[in-house]
């Protein structure tokens, strides 16, 4: 999927669906495709270089692939609201995805 929202802050958010080959994957047959099942953030470090972490929407069909992860809601698609906030695991980076823009936590 190639929807990309420019956050500000030097952060990049790109929606991921999920579909998979069901040919290959007959254990998922019955459950749906998901054109907005997560999302990339890609933002700098504090030292300047790239980094990147994710979410994953909550929906019926995350729940049932993926029982217990963490999982964001979408309070808002348009502008793009989720909840709660957004860690990464990585470098630290905290914020809120707040009406399509980042808000530094």
């Amino acid at each position: 999927m190639s929807d990309v929202i420019d956050l500000g802050h030097d952060h990049r958010l790109q929606f991921l669906r999920w579909a998979p080959d069901r040919d290959l994957n007959p254990q998922v047959s019955d459950v749906p495709d998901v054109e907005r099942y997560a999302a990339v953030i890609e933002h700098l470090t504090p030292e300047g270089d790239r980094c990147a972490g994710g979410v994953t929407f909550d929906s019926p069909t995350a729940r049932k692939i993926e029982p217990g992860k963490a999982m964001w809601s979408v309070e808002s698609w348009a502008p793009l609201t989720l909840s709660p906030s957004v860690l990464c695991l990585r470098c630290g980076d905290h914020g809120f995805v707040r009406d399509g823009r980042w808000v530094v936590a």
